[in-house]
């Protein structure tokens, strides 16, 4: 990170995801610190179920080191990225996940295995990325979108961002998101 500030999260953002139940979500290439620490505030704020994909050994030692005992939890061990994504997706394809979160993997190493057809996990609508942000945890948020996944979009494709970016900002409270297309 390029700040030294602590990553506090909206609790206006922690609030609208707690009206879901817990979801059993797999975090992919989860042997990385961050990853499991993340993945541990997650559940303890009751947002999700995890499981665990990577280097097992890596994985319990983190844990460990963070004083978090995961041996109820199902952890898949892999040897790369790739076959770790595809457990993800395996798991996504037979509803055993509700969510893939992106731990130590580059985005395009895990988009390339989830966006197999194969795996049947796209469905009508256009994927797009949003990354939330805000300075202090009262600002008002920014949306930056599609930074790693529609890099260069056509117009067509555009629209379906905005539309994907729009329908986000109305979920959590947003009536009336203010737009700049770059």
């Amino acid at each position: 990170m390029l700040s030294k500030k602590e990553i506090v999260i909206p609790e206006k953002l922690i609030n609208l995801a707690k009206k879901s139940s817990l979801l059993p979500s797999a975090i992919i290439c989860a042997d990385h610190e961050e990853s499991i620490i993340s993945a541990k505030k997650a559940y303890e704020l009751k947002l999700i179920h995890p499981i665990f994909i990577g280097k097992k050994d890596s994985i319990l030692d983190l844990a460990k080191k963070c004083s978090w005992k995961i041996d109820s939890f199902e952890i898949y061990d892999s040897n790369n990225n790739y076959e770790s994504a595809s457990i993800g997706a395996e798991l996504a394809k037979n509803n055993k996940i509700k969510i893939l979160i992106k731990g130590n993997i580059h985005t395009d190493e895990l988009m390339k295995v989830y966006l197999k057809k194969d795996y049947g996990l796209i469905h009508g609508t256009r994927l797009s990325h949003i990354w939330h942000m805000t300075i202090n945890k009262d600002d008002k948020p920014l949306f930056i979108t599609d930074g790693a996944l529609n890099v260069s979009p056509r117009l067509d494709v555009k629209l379906h961002i905005l539309k994907n970016v729009v329908g986000f900002a109305k979920k959590i409270g947003i009536e009336k998101p203010r737009v700049a297309i770059l």
